[in-house]
């Protein structure tokens, strides 16, 4: 069963961003959302990949390979 986010397929493109470090609203520009939805989004990973913070998404992000 998927979650709401792959359903719209978000987690993707936002996970590749936070790896590059961009801001909420950076994100929220490229992907044409909101930055509600780009925070959301990022706490959800967090919670899924068990991560403690957002820096420790954003490093986690930057040593994966997303294809």
């Amino acid at each position: 069963m998927q979650v709401f986010w792959e359903k719209i397929r978000i987690l993707v493109p936002v996970y590749r961003r936070d790896g590059m470090c961009a801001e909420c609203r950076e994100i929220a520009y490229d992907q044409d959302m909101t930055k509600a939805r780009v925070r959301d989004c990022s706490a959800w990973m967090q919670h899924f990949l068990r991560c403690k913070d957002g820096n420790d998404l954003a490093h986690g992000a930057s040593h994966a390979r997303v294809t």
